[in-house]
């Protein structure tokens, strides 16, 4: 019963950590940035629209995002300074925020944002300057990568990523490339995570979690690869 006991607590505070943490992100540049003001109120009514976001909009998702990044900061706790935390919660809270000015509804329902990830490094660029934050190139870059690792692994499922491209892949990203793996994991985790999803899970989901661990697996062995080179 005491081991009980002290677990549940550990729970509770653990999950109070990351509220917190979500929110003083969120509550800062809500204050702070009136085109963040605007791009969060877009993104808390925009529908993500797929299947595996569960009919959330955008908003839920960075937030889901958000609390997956922290096990991230977590994990990383004795390697990593309180600059390096903030870009990684910063990441989280800006990676899709061009979504909403880029989401398109095909024939048959399955929405797109095509060149969201752009969208949003404009608009990271914008909303940190106005706050006056600082290392606003990298997070810009951060942004405008984000789903980069994503895609590599796309082609590493199909042995159709070339040591060439892995290479390019490795300079184009240059100091950032930790980061952006982590991120990708979080990104994934953040859709299959049980403390995180709802618990109408829509169809085939076994198979979609099953689909989204082999991915969190290719990360790693993508980041084996550019050791490698």
């Amino acid at each position: 019963k005491l081991l009980f006991e002290n677990w549940r607590k550990f729970l509770k505070e653990n999950t109070e950590g990351v509220i917190q943490a979500e929110e003083k992100v969120i509550d800062q540049l809500l204050k702070t940035s009136e085109l963040f003001r605007t791009a969060w109120s877009e993104m808390e009514t925009s529908l993500e629209g797929t299947r595996h976001h569960h009919g959330e909009t955008t908003g839920q998702h960075t937030r889901n995002v958000m609390a997956a990044i922290e096990d991230v900061i977590d994990d990383l706790a004795d390697t990593i300074d309180d600059a390096t935390r903030r870009k990684y919660r910063l990441m989280a809270i800006l990676h899709d925020i061009g979504k909403p000015a880029t989401r398109a509804e095909e024939e048959g329902g399955r929405v797109r944002f095509f060149g969201h990830a752009d969208v949003g490094a404009e608009m990271t660029k914008d909303i940190l300057e106005e706050i006056g934050e600082s290392d606003v190139d990298i997070m810009v870059k951060l942004v405008k990568m984000h789903m980069g690792v994503l895609q590599r692994i796309n082609l590493l499922k199909k042995d159709q990523l070339s040591d060439k491209a892995v290479r390019r892949f490795a300079r184009k990203a240059g100091d950032q490339l930790e980061m952006l793996a982590n991120f990708a994991k979080a990104n994934i985790r953040s859709l299959i995570d049980p403390d995180v999803v709802p618990e109408i899970r829509g169809e085939a989901w076994e198979e979609f979690r099953e689909e989204q661990e082999k991915n969190i697996d290719l990360i790693d062995q993508l980041m084996l690869r550019v050791r490698a080179e």
